[in-house]
């Protein structure tokens, strides 16, 4: 069942935040497109209706909902702004269908339009070796990530996680199939355009967190910027360290860090360059019990606050349930999918596909 929400312009956006606020705008519009209807001129900007309950959208009439984020649509420009609803409230009021509509089809059937999704990957295969000794890590794996969602990837041993994320995210190549990012086939780029593509259109998030001790949170933060000799966005810097609360820690070396502090910053330098997908690798893996819930908070957070794709390989079913979305591999296959799933259910779905 539909329901409508106008949202609508409350003025046009100013000051140093302009760019990266419209930036937001552009990407939750291109991610809702299909559920976003025009409906005329509201209060001097453009007026929409949102045919689903989404994240992102806010103002019903004249009274602010309590949703995790708010945009204020002007022409030309936006405004973004906080909303101050409990986890619980947003839980409930963004149902899973309409934050995060993965399509994973081991058959190669994907109907949705492609403008939707921040990557695809179409068939892909994935063999190491040759002849009797011959590997086969993927088999055919078709799935497609919708912008804007968090995705967990789990499965047994040796069911092909570690490939599946190094496939996708540019770092090796499929043996067979297409990988996508955005509208970008991999398949057709060479050694420097990848490079450059993963620098730029790509953050990464280890378990190790791979900070350099030489440098303070803040240098860290920028690497991949400095490498790609451009300068860092003060106003995006700004937020996005707001956002991951180390603010008071900019100063500080690695070392003098907590664990749950470090990966904050690798967080933080993987959203630096306005990446279309951040993808995870065991985030939590070196950290203890409530620090990695931490952290997994942090995660969603960027998801439903701030836009952003993540991708995260996990072999904890805890971990996973902070997703929209749970793939799950088994001999280099898609097994299954489960939307809002519990610990406890996820747990019960891995032992059907074997040890892990």
């Amino acid at each position: 069942m539909e329901s409508h929400f106008p949202f609508t312009v409350d003025s046009c956006g100013a000051g140093r935040h302009r760019c990266h606020r419209r930036r937001a705008a552009a990407r939750v519009l291109r991610a809702n497109a299909p559920s976003i209807a025009r409906t005329g001129r509201v209060r001097g900007g453009a007026g929409y209706t949102v045919k689903a309950p989404l994240h992102c959208l806010v103002t019903a009439g004249r009274a602010p909902i309590s949703w995790p984020h708010r945009l204020d649509f002007g022409e030309g420009d936006c405004q973004v702004a906080r909303g101050r609803g409990s986890r619980a409230e947003q839980d409930s009021a963004v149902p899973a269908e309409a934050a995060a509509e993965t399509v994973a089809d081991p058959a190669g059937e994907t109907a949705a339009p492609r403008g939707r999704f921040a990557a695809r990957l179409d068939g892909v295969e994935k063999t190491y070796g040759k002849g009797a000794g011959a590997v086969h890590a993927l088999r055919g794996i078709t799935l497609a990530i919708p912008r804007g969602s968090f995705l967990a990837i789990m499965g047994p041993s040796g069911s092909g996680k570690s490939t599946f994320l190094h496939c996708a995210a540019g770092l090796d190549q499929p043996t067979a199939g297409s990988v996508l990012l955005g509208d970008t086939d991999l398949a057709t780029l060479d050694e420097a355009q990848l490079t450059m593509l993963r620098r730029e259109r790509i953050g990464f998030v280890f378990q190790a967190y791979n900070l350099l001790n030489a440098l303070d949170v803040r240098d860290n933060i920028t690497l991949p910027l400095r490498l790609a000799e451009q300068s860092p966005d003060g106003p995006w810097l700004d937020e996005i360290v707001r956002q991951v609360g180390l603010a008071d820690r900019l100063g500080h070396r690695p070392s003098e860090l907590s664990g749950g502090q470090q990966q904050r910053v690798a967080i933080a330098r993987a959203l630096a360059t306005r990446p279309e997908v951040v993808f995870a690798d065991e985030p939590t893996g070196a950290l203890d019990t409530r620090t990695g819930r931490q952290v997994l908070e942090l995660l969603r957070h960027v998801v439903d606050a701030m836009g952003q794709t993540v991708v995260m390989v996990t072999h904890d079913p805890v971990a996973a349930s902070y997703a929209h979305s749970v793939i799950f591999l088994a001999d280099g296959q898609v097994a299954g999918e489960m939307r809002d799933g519990t610990p406890e259910r996820i747990a019960e779905r891995m032992t059907h596909l074997g040890e892990w």
